[in-house]
């Protein structure tokens, strides 16, 4: 329509929505993403994605209500099991009378109740454990109950990161750069507090070329959450060499007696055919 983008910027006065895709620290070391604004097959298609996205656990439940605003219900549960073991989900909680009529329609791991009331009834902590859980429901069903209830609440201070505002960060500081410039984020201190697993992934999503973390331990633990950028260990030690070779870590050799250590490291691996 031919109008200026800063005129757009400033008429579109759009304000970002409570629960949507907000992740928080659960219960038993789970991470909670609780998107328990709506229902609709288009909003769920985008949170089964951004839960993909996830590997700090292998383990991943989504917890699901009846689908509101879609109708030909039972043909959409047909097409959600595949859909769901697409996106690497491990375990359904279905929740609303309408999912637990077609329960039949589901395979692998799952359970099935009639409300969240129901549901709030039988919980216990020891269901959630170790794992990245998605809370995807409609309004009517008051998913912020659940949420309540995994989430971890031990400390009365919250520090909440906004990732879109990590990638509008991101992109914008690419835009400044020549395009064969390359991008390092510092993500050591568990990204200064702000959680190093839920920010690597994002940023692994949105193609950095490489991560700096400040010991080897950081590095070992990203890899083990399914991080496989490359990873630069800025303070390398001489005990650390074996385990930064075997998780694939790169030290940052800042004088010649790193450099000296590190090659010995690499040689006896080579010898040795562990490397």
């Amino acid at each position: 329509m031919n109008y200026e983008q800063d005129t757009i910027a400033e008429r579109m006065l759009l304000s970002p929505v409570a629960m949507r895709l907000e992740m928080k620290e659960g219960v038993n070391n789970c991470s909670i993403i609780n998107d328990s604004y709506n229902s609709d097959i288009g909003s769920l298609t985008i949170a089964l994605d951004f839960f993909n996205q996830q590997k700090q656990h292998t383990k991943r439940t989504v917890v699901l209500s009846d689908i509101l605003q879609s109708g030909k219900m039972k043909q959409r549960f047909i097409k959600m099991s595949p859909t769901c073991c697409k996106k690497g989900v491990s375990r359904l909680i279905g929740i609303g009378a309408a999912i637990l009529r077609q329960q039949s329609h589901f395979t692998g791991d799952t359970v099935f109740y009639a409300s969240t009331d129901e549901f709030l009834q039988a919980y216990s902590p020891a269901i959630f454990s170790n794992e990245t859980v998605l809370l995807k429901g409609a309004r009517l069903f008051g998913f912020e109950r659940i949420s309540k209830v995994l989430q971890q609440k031990a400390h009365e201070t919250v520090l909440e990161i906004n990732l879109n505002s990590l990638i509008h960060n991101l992109n914008y500081y690419r835009s400044r750069l020549k395009t064969e410039t390359k991008i390092m984020v510092m993500v050591k201190a568990f990204s200064y507090g702000s959680g190093s697993f839920e920010i690597s992934n994002i940023l692994q999503f949105h193609r950095v070329d490489y991560l700096a973390v400040a010991y080897a331990d950081e590095g070992v633990e990203l890899r083990k959450a399914g991080i496989t950028l490359p990873i630069m260990v800025m303070n390398p030690e001489e005990q650390s060499f074996d385990t930064m070779l075997n998780y694939n870590l790169e030290p940052e050799i800042y004088s010649f007696r790193i450099l000296h250590q590190f090659s010995e490291i690499v040689k006896e691996n080579y010898r040795t055919g562990t490397d």
